[in-house]
């Protein structure tokens, strides 16, 4: 009994404590190392601030109870699209964190899960509602509550414009 006790105790005291370790999927995605929750108003106000003057607004129509959308207004411009490619950004509110956010990362199609790659990315892909072709969506998560879907092209991988977007992300999410 005693035996049994000591094991358990030591084994216990080299388990890490929750969120002690990060996934691997937030370091290798350079994401927020912390489990910080980031509100909207510091999410717009930190990207504003990264990005010299970029402004984020919050969308009602690609928004629900829990979740806030952002993006660059209903309509970017040109220049934004080209510095940053198309995207959404969610925002999951407190009480719904975990359950929105696994919902955000997991496949449109399936909802089951997909497994990220070593820089913490999601891959997904996609058809155009204007039936043009396939295109491939990215998907990251920054600090705990925050998960980027960004739409790239018909190529897998990602863009100047992503990596752009990504590090704006990640100064932001801090």
């Amino acid at each position: 009994m005693r035996r049994t006790i000591l094991i358990l105790v030591i084994l216990f005291a080299f388990e890490p404590a929750a969120g002690a370790i990060n996934p691997p999927e937030a370091a290798a995605a350079g994401a927020s190392t912390s489990a910080s929750v980031v509100t909207t108003k510091q999410l717009i106000k930190g990207f504003k601030r990264v990005t010299k003057g970029d402004r984020l607004t919050r969308d009602a129509r690609a928004s629900w109870a829990g979740v806030v959308a952002l993006r660059f207004g209903r309509v970017a411009s040109q220049s934004r699209i080209g510095k940053y490619g198309h995207f959404v950004l969610y925002v999951a509110r407190r009480a719904s964190i975990d359950p929105e956010v696994g919902r955000l990362l997991a496949d449109i199609h399936t909802a089951e899960p997909i497994t990220p790659n070593r820089k913490g990315i999601r891959w997904e892909q996609n058809v155009s509602l204007r039936g043009d072709g396939r295109f491939w969506t990215a998907k990251t998560k920054y600090a705990r509550n925050v998960v980027l879907i960004w739409n790239g092209s018909a190529k897998k991988g990602v863009t100047p414009a992503w990596k752009r977007l990504h590090r704006a992300l990640r100064k932001a999410t801090r």
